[in-house]
């Protein structure tokens, strides 16, 4: 057994937190968007999931940039997702066209063909990503198709041939045409297929197949999943990221996020190489980006392309020229999210898609990861413009190679983001970085931060080490001005990470103890930071206790403990007669490696514990301690 005391001192303020302090990250990796938080279900709607990479050439299941990055990419299926059924005497094919396209940015068709129909069915199928799931209520079917069959029977098929929803699809012409029909699903299942039957012999050219539930969170027409769009806004984060995160800057600039590629219709969205071995469908586009951060009540963060590719994937420095076009880019993203749309083009295009009132963008991220004299340049370009014509904004640069006591900086940043992917005990050993940082009027974003290794897929050490990090940073709220976990969604089928915050397959969606940790912190946060102390006597020194406290608007003292030690520890807290607690919040486990999972999803969670200044914490166990003053109780 630890013995430990924690005074708080009411009396010694030490920082103000920013409001804004904790936030949450958004990349389309681990099938984070398309199969995950964006509703569609369809997969490979548009038929280009197997293009190779934009900016590569292709030989023998490798694509390979000008500078020789190599991304494994196989073209043995043409049409992933996408698959062929027949029955009784009738013949089917299905391949894929770019003949007479609608679209020439998105000229991939699915052609089917059909014969001796009356003896027998062809059908193509779509199987979603990794298998739809369907809860009861109104699916919205959605196609751009033209040929000479004139008509479908379309289902939603269980792995087990049920069918729990259908409808007919008519008025099918020779000419492209959108058609849109709704499925009324009877019963929740899980791994079914969108089966599409031709109702005669022919001939179909699929331009655009979608199938989308009609709930979705807060009922937008293109959203999102709404289960794990509420665990998100279950976070209250005050801002969130995006696009990333690496695909901000590509393998090369050719696959570099470009917004304006993601506005308008869906089936306009050609999507584009991701960088993490897939295509994105483009379906959460800029738009759907902004409109989310104002459905969760977050400030928007957007990073944008400096104008070069990832560095650590042999990097491509763009051109005078190429440079000048992401400036635009950034210009014109910005007038998108904030301009007037009686000045500006691209606002205008905001006002038209319905949204005429500005939407909350706050920062702006000047590249990603980056560093070096290539990056400077870039960014000094890009802040020199975008501060004289946004002045509102909120700048950040990029932490590596900036050495923060030089002379010679960038001009002006106000805010310089650092990334942590590390052990559990280096969180620990960490405990006075930001102590001895200096104090040059410039903030700190802490953009990306895991304990994510050998940590399963994340477990109780893990998220401890992660509290006791965060409590640092609140400790030094003048310097830290945000924080945001990374990563933040994965598909357990399309685990690309080893550690992400929310995991999901099937009808199942959970986070991990980390995900409650950073949960129980948000949504208790002080205004004002007050001095604490920690002592500790534990018999090898193992031992490790961070506290912080902090005093709310109300009046109300907040008290976070992260409690590092393989012993348990006998905490005491000393605040004054003044002060009674009133709840005490624990997130603990049997052991520091339990994790949550699909079977348990709340193994570890937030628990509810008698309020008590005194008493034991658990090995490795996170604790929040809210008190009161007596005279507010009486």
């Amino acid at each position: 057994m630890n013995f430990a005391n924690i005074r708080v001192h009411p009396d010694q303020m030490k920082c103000t937190l920013s409001p804004d302090f904790y936030g949450v990250f958004f990349e389309e990796i681990n099938h984070a968007g398309d199969g995950g938080l964006y509703a569609e279900l369809v997969r490979n709607r548009n038929f280009m999931d197997a293009r190779i990479p934009e900016g590569t050439a292709w030989y023998q299941d490798r694509a390979v940039t000008e500078n020789g990055q190599t991304e494994p990419w196989k073209l043995d299926d043409p049409l992933p997702g996408w698959h062929l059924r027949t029955t009784g005497h009738a013949n089917g094919t299905m391949y894929g066209s770019i003949e007479n396209p609608r679209n020439h940015d998105v000229p991939n068709q699915l052609v089917m063909t059909a014969e001796n129909t009356t003896c027998g069915t062809v059908t193509v199928y779509n199987t979603g990503y990794w298998g739809m799931t369907v809860f009861p209520g109104e699916y919205r079917l959605t196609m751009i198709v033209r040929g000479t069959i004139s008509s479908l029977h379309a289902e939603i098929e269980t792995p087990y041939g049920e069918t729990v929803g259908s409808c007919e699809v008519t008025a099918v012409g020779e000419a492209f045409s959108k058609i849109s029909a709704t499925l009324t699903v009877s019963k929740h299942a899980n791994g079914c297929h969108l089966t599409l039957t031709a109702g005669s012999d022919g001939v179909l050219m699929f331009d655009f197949v979608s199938l989308f539930p009609k709930q979705t969170f807060k009922n937008r027409e293109n959203g999102m999943n709404p289960r794990i769009a509420q665990m998100i806004a279950d976070l209250s984060p005050s801002f969130f990221r995006f696009p990333g995160g690496c695909i901000v800057e590509g393998i090369c600039l050719e696959t570099a996020f470009s917004f304006a590629d993601t506005l308008g219709p869906v089936e306009d969205r050609k999507g584009c190489y991701n960088l993490w071995g897939y295509r994105r469908s483009d379906g959460i586009g800029y738009h759907e980006y902004l409109t989310f951060c104002e459905d969760i009540g977050a400030k928007a963060l957007y990073v944008v392309n400096c104008g070069m590719s990832c560095q650590c994937r042999a990097p491509e420095y763009g051109t005078d020229e190429q440079i000048e076009k992401f400036l635009n880019d950034a210009i014109h993203a910005i007038e998108y999210a904030i301009g007037d749309p009686l000045t500006s083009e691209w606002a205008a295009r905001r006002a038209q898609a319905g949204h005429p009132e500005p939407f909350p963008l706050a920062y702006i991220e000047i590249g990603n990861e980056n560093w070096g004299d290539e990056y400077l340049v870039r960014y000094q370009r890009f802040i020199d413009t975008l501060k004289q014509r946004f002045p509102s904004l909120i700048y950040i640069i990029n932490d590596y190679h900036v050495d923060k006591n030089a002379a010679k900086q960038p001009a002006f940043y106000d805010l310089i983001d650092e990334h942590f992917y590390v052990t559990p005990e280096r969180f620990l050993a960490m405990a006075h970085r930001y102590d001895r940082y200096p104090r040059n009027g410039k903030g700190v974003y802490v953009g990306e931060y895991a304990a994510n290794q050998e940590v399963g897929i994340g477990n109780m050490a893990a998220a401890c080490a992660e509290a006791a990090f965060l409590i640092h940073l609140e400790e030094n709220g003048d310097l830290v001005k945000m924080a945001s976990y990374a990563p933040l969604l994965c598909h357990m089928r399309d685990r690309k990470w080893p550690v992400n915050l929310i995991c999901y397959e099937d009808d199942h969606v959970f986070g991990i103890p980390s995900y409650h940790v950073q949960k129980l912190f948000s949504h208790h946060r002080a205004e004002q930071i007050v001095k604490t102390t920690v002592a500790v006597d534990s018999f090898t020194g193992e031992a490790q206790i961070r506290a912080t406290a902090g005093i709310c608007k109300d009046g109300t003292i907040l008290l976070k403990i992260a409690h590092f030690s393989k012993e348990p520890t006998q905490v005491t807290i000393h605040i004054g007669d003044q002060f009674v607690p009133r709840k005490l919040f624990g997130v603990f486990a049997e052991s520091p490696e339990s994790e949550n999972s699909i079977e348990k999803p709340e193994h570890v969670s937030i628990q509810d514990l008698p309020a008590e200044d005194s008493f034991v914490m658990r090995p490795y166990g996170v604790y929040l301690l809210v008190f009161d003053t007596k005279a507010d109780i009486e």
